[in-house]
């Protein structure tokens, strides 16, 4: 079921745990199809995980940036493709904060809305009646399979042939290519290909300047700079991903030995667990600055 934005911080936490059966079933598939399953996406986009910073007054909950981060986190602990998808659909929730109102109700009426973006490159946007023509490919379209709409960056030329600064444009789904051209060692099941249009309109109202943009909502979130959206993005993942693996390790060091069992890592299991609990008594909440804002409002 759907979550709204009277949901908070610690319900998408739990929505998280209860996808670990899920995820366990299908991460065979993970490597060799090079993105997730229908059935994963589809339990993601149903827990409200692709819409984290969606404005509450549009129904989502906007968290706040560190709820955000503990949410993916959470996600990448269970599989590191898994949390990449939901720190980049999430994050591009945040769009509901610059585009007009009416636009991303429309958009979000569908619970499966998820928006692949990428800025690994820059098209060209030529300025027309009501808004632009645009051409381009893109790298690195995360979830670009999946996606019911893609961003692009773009690069509009002035009336004297100089480059303006950036645009983020938006397409409908059937404007795009898609090519599947995603083999890589790591996070594989991001489905992370190429995307491309050609000569596609975009209307003004589907688009916003990267930079310098004024926010349609009033939320702290969306009066932060674009570019903030990589650092409660991205840096979130291999935290998650540390994270997993030393709940894994821990897990495996739990496990009883057979006597006639070949050594292996967990034999001082023991002196494992001294250190761990040790380190993890040092350790202070990490609560960052950037947090105090919303936790003091």
């Amino acid at each position: 079921m759907l979550m709204t934005a009277h949901t908070g911080v610690s319900d998408y936490l739990a929505a998280v745990q209860r996808l670990v059966p899920l995820i366990d079933e299908h991460r065979g598939s993970f490597d060799t199809e090079r993105r997730i399953p229908d059935a994963v996406f589809i339990a993601l986009a149903e827990a409200g995980l692709f819409r984290l910073y969606l404005p509450k007054i549009l129904g989502g909950p906007e968290l706040s940036p560190f709820d955000f981060m503990n949410v993916v986190e959470a996600a990448c602990a269970l599989d590191g493709s898994v949390g990449w998808l939901v720190g980049n659909g999430a994050g591009m929730s945040r769009t509901g904060g610059y585009l007009p109102e009416a636009v991303v109700r429309d958009w979000f009426a569908d619970p499966h809305t998820f928006i692949a973006s990428a800025t690994g490159a820059v098209g060209v946007a030529e300025r027309v009646a009501g808004g632009y023509r645009v051409s381009g490919r893109w790298p690195f379209g995360s979830g670009a399979h999946h996606a019911t709409r893609f961003m692009g960056l773009a690069s509009v030329k002035s009336a004297d042939g100089e480059s303006e600064p950036p645009l983020c444009c938006y397409f409908a789904k059937c404007d795009v290519t898609v090519h599947d051209n995603w083999f890589v060692s790591g996070l594989r099941a991001t489905g992370s290909c190429d995307f491309e249009v050609r000569d596609v309109f975009v209307s003004a109202d589907h688009s916003h300047p990267l930079v310098d943009f004024k926010p349609t909502q009033p939320g702290l979130i969306y009066r932060l700079p674009g570019l903030s959206a990589f650092a409660s993005t991205i840096s979130a993942v291999p935290l998650g991903i540390a994270r997993g693996a030393i709940d894994a390790f821990i897990a495996l060091a739990g496990r009883k030995t057979r006597a006639w069992a070949a050594p292996c890592c967990c034999a001082r299991a023991s002196s494992f667990r001294r250190w761990w609990g040790a380190r993890k008594r040092r350790c202070t909440p990490r609560v960052p600055c950037w947090s105090m804002p919303w936790r003091s409002s």
